[in-house]
């Protein structure tokens, strides 16, 4: 049995208040984060939490696309214009924080298990264009403060078979300010063989040293435990997606991780220069029963990584100069096995594994006048991948030893059309080094798969923009327009039963795409309110002019997504808020565009009455209707050669419904 560790801890996090002291549904009300790296960089409030998937949160993001799995906290698939489109379970793609602490191991890998979507308040995305991120998706950070000072809260939520509890808290002593969190989440799954558990538990510590000084201390646990169901044909997925195949129910797939985050970060200001230094160190214990080609596979893993910061600003604060660095380093000991009907099997591989990754960037920022602001930088990225095999046998992996090192410049202009719109246009160039996920992979017959390695090179890309974000009156919204030329694409393949054959470098390929947020605060009458806020994100990725491929669109990108929500808030509390997210298009499950899934609309509702003081009660059903879709697949195909009978879909989940208590003081 495994331990449970729940602090019921008082809890708070930011809460979106009217002065009332009532809880509103944030919108997608997208604007520039003060200090942001990046012109391009759009802060999105989240929506309260309505359950476990990042789907339901993150899908209000603009730019941001977000595909299920099989319907809780295991991870999903997310992508920026295009990038991250390889499967889960472990993605890349695009450089994530979490409280300031970075997400994303020494590789370049992240794991979304561990982000518990009950803590999420607000996303800043800065799509491919970051300074000195070595992921060409750009990055992702979610609520860098957790010290404002708000009510303590502890929620109860049930549901088809699912029971969380979450608690969080802060307060405040002299110089000294705490901030807890804490949540226990689990699950029997909608489907056979999809038990879910998880405990996660956060708390910070911020000593105010001087006026000009602050000591953070933040830790961060957790253990997500999941069983996966596994993918589907076409057919079974609508006629009968709560099963799962012969294989899975003989291979048994699971994966029990526990991670631990410790993270120190000193900040200081000296007259117009503002410093910031930190490090971490993370501990993870990963246990991965994959299906029979993939085999077992258990990771030892420990990452260190040193942060810093510098920014002054000179010249009649005309001019900003800022200078970041990050290290990261691993120390790894991963083991596979075959699979045996659930248990290890024989060894095919135990490795040494050694990532570094190192980046740096300067950039400087002239207002050349009161409505004029141009921004140049260069950034040098560094990495280097070792494999070390210690098991020395015919057809096993080989060792590797791998560096390289490149400098990406850039350079934004913005444009203030008036004091609340503006207009950025920017081209850059961006790298991304492989993972460990893309390096190894297993060959050979189903029943007795080797552990090998390949050697890849880093892909780049080439980015031109032009956007406009801003507010008037009632309305605020955020557009931009993107063309980017990528050379080297990381392609992660799976063959037809959906199990991983490995990563190739692609040859030229071209993401374009189009993202938009608008809100609408569209009326008030006495102590009733109602607004639109709608998200949507336009992907056009494909092969130029690949000498098999063709023009063909990259597999696993959906052309257009978008969610729409419409509260309707009294100003007692209660409100009725109904949504929908849509896909639209043809999303193909290979690279040859033989295979494909259709769009679909799903909708959503909750109601009930949110306090920020006192007791909150919230009913949620997801897909209202009840209808049969296809929520993503599970890996992309090089090319399906029988497309009746691949299985590589997951389906998405039926009507659920879901009741949460929640009292704050």
């Amino acid at each position: 049995m495994r331990t449970r560790f729940i602090l019921l801890l008082f809890a708070a996090g930011p809460l979106v208040a009217r002065e009332d002291g009532i809880r509103l549904d944030p919108l997608v009300v997208t604007g520039r984060r003060a200090g942001g790296d990046s012109p391009l960089e759009t802060l999105t409030p989240l929506p309260p939490p309505a359950g476990p998937r990042l789907t339901e949160t993150l899908a209000f993001v603009p730019g941001l696309v977000v595909q299920d799995s099989f319907g809780g906290f295991d991870p999903p698939r997310i992508m920026v214009r295009g990038s991250g489109i390889q499967s889960a379970p472990t993605s890349r793609g695009i450089a994530m924080s979490w409280f300031g602490l970075p997400l994303n191991a020494a590789d370049g890998s992240f794991n979304l298990t561990l982000i518990e979507n009950e803590w999420l308040e607000s996303a800043a995305l800065s799509r491919g264009t970051a300074a000195g991120v070595p992921a060409l998706g750009g990055a992702l950070d979610f609520d860098p403060d957790v010290f404002r000072p708000v009510s303590s809260m502890a929620a109860l939520a049930a549901g088809d078979d699912t029971f969380s509890l979450h608690a969080r808290g802060t307060g405040t002593h002299d110089s000294h300010s705490l901030a807890a969190r804490a949540a226990w989440f689990r699950t029997d799954g909608w489907r056979d063989h999809s038990r879910q558990e998880r405990e996660s538990v956060f708390a910070a510590s911020r000593f105010i040293l001087d006026g000009e000084s602050d000591l953070t201390i933040s830790f961060l646990g957790s253990t997500p435990w999941y069983e996966v169901p596994g993918p589907l044909t076409k057919s079974q997925a609508f006629d009968d997606p709560a099963s799962v195949s012969p294989i899975v129910r003989r291979d048994r797939p699971r994966r029990d991780t526990r991670h631990a985050h410790l993270n120190a970060s000193l900040t200081r200001r000296i007259d117009d220069t503002r410093y910031l230094a930190s490090a971490g160190v993370t501990a993870t214990d990963d246990t991965f029963y994959q299906l029979l080609p993939n085999g077992v596979s258990t990771t030892d893993a420990w990452d260190s990584y040193v942060r810093l910061l510098a920014e002054h600003e000179w010249g009649g604060d005309t001019q900003l100069t800022t200078f970041s660095a990050l290290l990261q380093t691993g120390w790894w000991d991963a083991v596979r096995h075959r699979n045996n009907s659930g248990n290890k099997g024989v060894k095919i591989g135990d490795m040494r594994l050694r990532p570094l990754t190192f980046t740096a960037a300067l950039d400087h920022r002239i207002e050349i006048d009161d409505r004029q602001r141009i921004e140049l930088g260069l950034s040098w990225l560094a990495a280097r991948r070792t494999i070390d095999d210690r098991l020395y046998f015919e057809g096993t992996a080989q060792d590797l030893d791998h560096s390289d090192h490149f400098l990406a410049p850039r350079l934004a202009w913005s444009y203030d059309i008036t004091e609340t719109i503006a207009f950025t246009a920017s081209a850059s160039r961006s790298y991304e080094p492989p993972t460990y996920g893309d390096l190894l992979f297993t060959a050979g017959p189903p029943a007795a798969r080797v552990l090998r390695v390949t050697d890849l090179d880093w892909q780049r890309a080439d980015t031109l923009e032009i956007g406009c974000q801003g507010n008037h009156g009632r309305f605020s919204w955020s557009a931009f327009l993107h063309h980017s030329w990528w050379d080297g694409e990381l392609l992660r393949l799976a063959d037809e039963n959906g199990a991983p054959r490995g990563t190739v470098n692609a040859g030229d390929t071209i993401h374009r795409g189009f993202e938009a947020g608008f809100a609408w605060d569209m009326f008030q009458h006495g102590e009733i309110s109602s607004a639109l806020a709608v998200s949507y994100t336009y992907n056009d990725a494909r092969f130029d002019h690949d000498k098999v491929l063709g023009d063909n669109r990259l597999g696993g990108v959906p052309p257009h997504v978008a969610t729409i929500s419409l509260p309707l808030t009294h100003a007692d509390g209660w409100f009725a808020t109904p949504g929908c997210q849509l896909r639209s298009g043809s999303t193909y499950a290979d690279h040859a565009n033989d295979l494909s899934y259709g769009g679909t609309t799903l909708f959503s509702l909750e109601l009930g009455r949110r306090q920020t003081d006192g007791w909150s009660v919230i009913f949620g059903i997801q897909n209202l209707f009840d209808r049969d879709a296809i929520a993503s697949t599970a890996g992309v195909l090089d090319r399906a050669v029988n497309p009746a009978t691949t299985s590589i879909f997951l389906p998405a989940n039926g009507r659920t419904f879901s009741l949460r208590l929640e009292h704050a003081w």
